[in-house]
C-alpha cells in the first residue's frame, strides 16, 4: 500500500480506494526475455465475471429424454440452478462453455472431481 501511495503521490485512502476498485484478472507477466506476444483479445475479457460460488454434478437418468438426452450437467449457487441437458457424460465440458456464456465465469466452482468433469472432452 505504501508503495502506491508514494509511487503515485496519493493519499492512503484513495491508494485503498483505487486497490479496491481495480482488478488484476486476466493479468499477464513474463520473465525477460520475452519470447513472444501475448494476445489481448483474451476469452475471459468477453465472458462475465460472477461473484459467487457455484456447485456442479452430473444428473443421471434412467430414460432417454425425447431429444435422446440420458444425463444434465446441473449448476447451482443455492439461488440459481442452471441444467444442460447431455447424451452421455462425456459432454460435461460443454455445460460448463454454456453457463460461462450463458450465466458467467464463477471466481469458485466446487464439484466432484470425476473424470466427466476434470476431463476435457473425456469418454466415459
Amino acid at each position: 500500500m505504501r508503495l502506491v501511495v508514494k509511487k503515485w503521490g496519493i493519499s492512503i485512502s484513495r491508494a485503498e480506494a483505487t486497490l479496491k476498485a481495480s482488478t488484476q484478472l486476466s493479468v499477464r507477466s513474463a520473465i525477460m526475455p520475452l519470447s513472444h506476444r501475448y494476445r489481448t483479445d483474451l476469452l475471459s475479457q468477453r465472458l462475465r465475471p460472477i461473484s459467487t460460488c457455484v456447485y456442479t454434478d452430473t444428473l443421471l437418468m434412467k430414460s432417454k429424454s425425447c431429444r435422446s438426452n440420458t444425463c444434465a450437467q446441473v449448476f447451482t449457487d443455492g439461488a440459481l440452478a442452471y441444467v444442460h441437458p447431455m447424451q452421455s457424460k462425456a459432454d460435461a465440458h460443454e455445460g460448463l462453455a454454456a453457463f460461462g456464456q450463458d450465466v458467467g465465469i464463477p471466481m469458485e466452482m466446487i464439484s466432484d472431481n470425476s473424470k466427466e468433469q476434470t476431463a476435457y472432452g473425456s469418454t466415459s
